[in-house]
């Protein structure tokens, strides 16, 4: 599934600028909210070191010359599918995890990257991870980190001792803390520079221009903005259409989908994200569409699933008349033209506060490019996501009940 890319010549002199102004070699730290550039100016920089070093014949035992890592499987499919033969050549792009089972194997161990005994085989014993890559000389970069909030603070600081050891060698870090999905296992933006700055020197730069969403949503998604430092991108100017959507509807599940397939036959070639609450949402949406929408290709991702109509090679997020089911878990980094929230009711954020609750509506709202449906059975209105959307006001969101 090729990412939308923009070429050179068309980003922005701010996106420019942290391109042309940073050494190849340097630790930058580059925030910025949704929808401003960082996996586009992450997968630049990554092709530009990558050239570099092909040109200086350092490469790794595989041919790659970069490794580009990202916490989730679906953005890295998303990533791994930009349409260009430097960077598909020359650029590794790995999930968090499997690139620590790779350095641990490299640095001598066995088996899965040592996790803390937590029973999270996400939740990684960096420690002694990085002091066997510190024994062996194991080579960890040159990196380049996107949706760098999504890591541990151990992870920053033994990654910084390890590059102590790798002349010329330097880690691009890409984050937005406000868009982080589980508390107590991430990062701050002065986390990462507390942990990586007390060995390495960086440099930090921002990201503030909006270039994904309609003024209309970007509107709805900054009235969820909860203050954290990477800030809110300005407004887009001169892109507007209609209001987001609050829908209650009468008939439940039957009715949300009926909304979404309609449409998606009005709009053939716009491309469709549904963001779902559960696996068994994933699993009872992607058969009713399947059935009403059969000319169309419907991907979705599960968790471990071997099923390959639940796989990450089954979705072509944001490519034209696509249409994809994903849990909000694996919501960060995707865009679509329209993006659709069934069962608001369902939903289970993670967090035990209101501003985490927020957080996550935050991101989910900004993953639309034109068009948001916010969807709940209406029965069920006194819901607390519901209720915050609701609270909002008709100015901003137009709520509706069918």
């Amino acid at each position: 599934m090729p990412i939308k890319m923009p070429t050179y010549t068309q980003l922005s002199s701010e996106q420019k600028q942290i391109l042309e102004e940073h050494d190849l070699d340097a630790n930058i730290l580059v925030i910025g909210p949704p929808g401003t550039g960082k996996t586009v100016i992450a997968m630049h920089r990554a092709e530009q070191m990558a050239l570099v070093r092909v040109e200086e014949g350092e490469v790794d035992s595989r041919g790659k010359a970069v490794r580009m890592i990202m916490y989730n499987k679906v953005l890295r499919k998303y990533s791994e599918g930009w349409e260009s033969d430097d960077f598909s050549s020359h650029v590794d792009v790995l999930t968090y995890h499997s690139w620590a089972t790779r350095l641990w194997r490299s640095a001598g161990g066995r088996g899965w990257a040592p996790n803390r005994g937590t029973g999270d085989s996400y939740d990684i014993d960096w420690k002694r991870l990085g002091s066997a890559i510190r024994r062996s000389e194991a080579s960890v970069g040159p990196l380049v980190i996107d949706e760098a909030q999504d890591l541990p603070p151990d992870f920053y600081a033994e990654v910084s001792k390890c590059l102590l050891l790798e002349a010329g060698v330097g880690v691009s870090i890409f984050a937005d803390e406000n868009q982080t999905l589980k508390p107590g296992l991430n990062s701050s933006i002065a986390d990462i520079g507390r942990q990586f700055g007390t060995v390495n020197s960086m440099t930090q730069c921002s990201l503030t221009e909006n270039y994904r969403n309609t003024s209309e949503i970007a509107e709805l998604a900054a009235r969820f903005f909860v203050g954290l430092q990477t800030g809110r991108p300005k407004l887009p100017v001169g892109r507007h259409g209609e209001r987001p959507r609050l829908i209650g509807y009468r008939t439940g599940d039957s009715g949300m989908i009926s909304a979404a397939v309609t449409y998606a036959k009005n709009n053939p070639t716009a491309s469709i994200l549904v963001i779902l609450p559960s696996t068994s949402k994933i699993k009872s949406w992607h058969e009713s569409l399947s059935e009403r929408l059969p000319r169309r290709t419907i991907g979705a991702h599960l968790s471990g699933s071997k099923d390959a109509d639940f796989g990450v090679d089954s979705m072509s997020v944001g490519d034209d008349g696509s249409i994809s089911l994903v849990h909000w878990q694996s919501m960060k980094g995707l865009e679509a033209d329209a993006v659709f929230v069934p069962h608001l009711e369902d939903f289970d954020l993670g967090g035990d506060t209101d501003r985490h609750e927020r957080m996550r509506l935050y991101v989910m709202c900004s993953r639309a490019r034109s068009t948001l449906e916010l969807q709940y059975t209406s029965s069920e209105a006194r819901n607390s996501l519901v209720q915050t959307i609701q609270g909002i006001g008709q100015g901003v969101v137009e709520c509706q009940t069918r």
